[in-house]
């Protein structure tokens, strides 16, 4: 199968080398932009099933809350067990000499309130904002100290300010009693575990956001860069991605060009990955060599694009 699909891609590439240059460059961009739009439909369709991923655990967050742990129990014992065998019925127990006996103590429901008021863990609280909002306790951990539970809503609504809740639900974030802040934690987004993201993805994931969560320019807006926690694997990593967008950006910032154009001709003019270039064998490398020589690489595809049509 691999050779009958080598061979066609020949046959593909030696029939479009017939064809003059705008002709190869604008059947090229129609399949870019058919890619394009095929990948945003993707991650539209991603983001619904992690929306309903969300909500069933938000539901579950907030049966845990409503129904403690120890009333669960006993109400599952009460429901399957049911009355004692040995218990008489209300009709066999009673009796011309006196009133009807109570029944056992064995066959009732054994709900205190001691045991409703006290259950033998502690039970994390599900977040409800004012707007009606509710989030699980594994995106927001709320404090079990009254006063400080007040601080952290508060600052949950002022995120709900600038921000949707369904993308907040996308993190998990971590309290700063320094700041009096939510602090959220963000991985860097791949295709696969093992593999990099195109210029595409690492633009579409700086601008938009990738599987329905916060974008890298959201975090920046929200949090300037405190999001990173000064880890130096974030920071570095943030810093090759940055190589792609301020390059997307320069060329988008060309006369007649936009962000579409700017990707349409990255992908046509370097496509990746080409064994037989070194800088174009992965988008790591094409990274590494947009980083050297003080941005020579930058403004040779500056220069290379002046030709492009668009």
């Amino acid at each position: 199968m691999t050779t009958v699909i080598n061979v066609a891609e020949e046959e593909s590439r030696l029939k479009l080398q017939a064809f003059p240059d705008h002709v190869v460059e604008s059947v090229r961009g129609i399949l870019n932009e058919g890619h394009i739009k095929r990948q945003v439909e993707f991650q539209a369709s991603q983001t619904k099933q992690n929306q309903i991923q969300a909500d069933i655990d938000t539901m579950k967050g907030l049966l845990e809350v409503l129904v403690p742990l120890t009333s669960r129990r006993q109400l599952h014992q009460w429901s399957t067990a049911g009355p004692s065998r040995s218990s008489p019925s209300l009709s066999s127990a009673s009796t011309p000499d006196g009133p009807t006996p109570p029944l056992p103590a064995s066959t009732a429901p054994m709900f205190t309130s001691s045991s409703m008021a006290q259950p033998s863990q502690s039970i994390p609280h599900t977040a409800i904002t004012h707007c009606g909002t509710i989030y699980p306790h594994s995106v927001f951990p709320l404090s079990q100290d009254i006063h400080e539970r007040e601080q952290q809503l508060s600052a949950i609504d002022t995120l709900e300010s600038k921000f949707p809740p369904d993308r907040l639900k996308r993190h998990a974030f971590e309290w700063k009693v320094s700041n009096n802040e939510w602090l959220p934690y963000y991985q860097w987004w791949k295709p696969n575990p093992g593999t990099y993201p195109s210029i595409e993805q690492i633009w579409t994931e700086h601008e938009l956001g990738m599987d329905g969560q916060l974008s890298i320019r959201e975090l920046g807006m929200g949090w300037d860069a405190r999001w990173k926690r000064n880890k130096q694997n974030i920071k570095s990593e943030y810093s090759r991605r940055m190589k792609i967008v301020n390059l997307v950006r320069d060329l988008a910032a060309k006369p007649n060009w936009n962000n579409t154009i700017a990707l349409r001709f990255l992908t046509a003019k370097y496509p990746i990955p080409t064994p037989a270039i070194p800088h174009l064998k992965s988008m790591r490398a094409f990274i590494e060599h947009l980083q050297k020589a003080g941005g020579v690489f930058h403004d040779e595809i500056m220069n290379t694009a002046l030709s492009y049509t668009t």
